[in-house]
């Protein structure tokens, strides 16, 4: 089976950018509920990983038309998604999409003022895929008062947590596709954006809690296709956002290259 699937490709800035607040249809059965409640706390018991449960941002429904892409979202959290994505993906095959967590991931295809892709490579005290490389990104949040997240946002807050990125490093940041992780069932928001800093002052600024170092890759078609047809430890997540931004660099035959060999599925 392919790792990721990709649910839709375009070009979305802020002003095509659409997003809702929605009732939640997450129904969980309390036999599962408990069995999210063991899996918690086990993922909590592992040494040197610290786990926190707090609320994040569950996709309800999306489309994309001519007036951009629309993202209707509804509340749930991080405990609810160790136990279900993170935990039991198979649940929303046998079960349905009602007992998933689905919350919505970020991560960013960052192009640095040198002409390097700039991702991370996952420490040991994240609970999920650690040591892969990944890119710079987290899970969406809730607002406070259930107002429409700032989708933009949301991947900056991201960015200087991680990597120490303001809005004033940025040139240039938008939503190219969402894709989904079907290792975890998790869909994920694919951003690409600019900076005018160097690979060298992303380095130097790295918190370096989640990621060892940053991981490079040259932003150029043949760098790209080395990775995807090679055996380097990324996820599936970074998988998909190469194939985004290569999808948006050398266009629809290129991608459509992959698709063929069944590295990736049109969802």
């Amino acid at each position: 089976m392919p790792a990721l699937s990709i649910l839709a490709l375009g070009d979305w800035p802020a002003e095509r950018l659409h997003c809702s607040s929605s009732r939640s249809s997450l129904n969980i059965p309390a036999d599962l509920l408990a069995r999210i409640d063991h899996a918690w706390e086990i993922a909590a018991a592992r040494p040197g990983v610290y786990l926190f449960d707090g609320p994040l941002c569950r996709l309800e429904t999306f489309h994309h038309d001519d007036a951009g892409l629309h993202l209707s979202l509804s509340r749930t959290s991080y405990r609810i998604f160790m136990g279900t994505n993170g935990n039991h993906p198979q649940w929303a095959a046998h079960y349905g999409p009602q007992v998933m967590a689905n919350p919505v991931g970020t991560s960013v295809a960052l192009v640095s003022a040198d002409g390097q892709l700039v991702f991370g490579r996952r420490s040991a005290a994240v609970a999920l895929y650690p040591g892969f490389a990944h890119p710079f990104g987290g899970t969406m949040e809730p607002t406070n008062d259930d107002a429409p997240v700032d989708l933009l946002e949301e991947i900056r807050r991201e960015l200087r947590e991680e990597a120490g990125i303001t809005r004033h490093d940025l040139t240039d940041l938008r939503i190219i596709a969402l894709i989904e992780d079907l290792h975890l069932r998790q869909p994920e928001l694919v951003y690409a954006a600019r900076t005018s800093l160097t690979a060298s002052e992303i380095s130097e600024r790295l918190d370096r809690h989640e990621h060892t170092a940053c991981w490079l890759l040259p932003d150029q078609r043949q760098a790209i296709d080395a990775t995807l047809s090679g055996t380097e430890t990324i996820t599936p997540v970074l998988a998909g956002t190469l194939l985004a931004w290569g999808w948006r660099r050398f266009g629809n035959a290129w991608l459509e290259t992959y698709l063929a060999t069944g590295r990736a599925v049109r969802g």
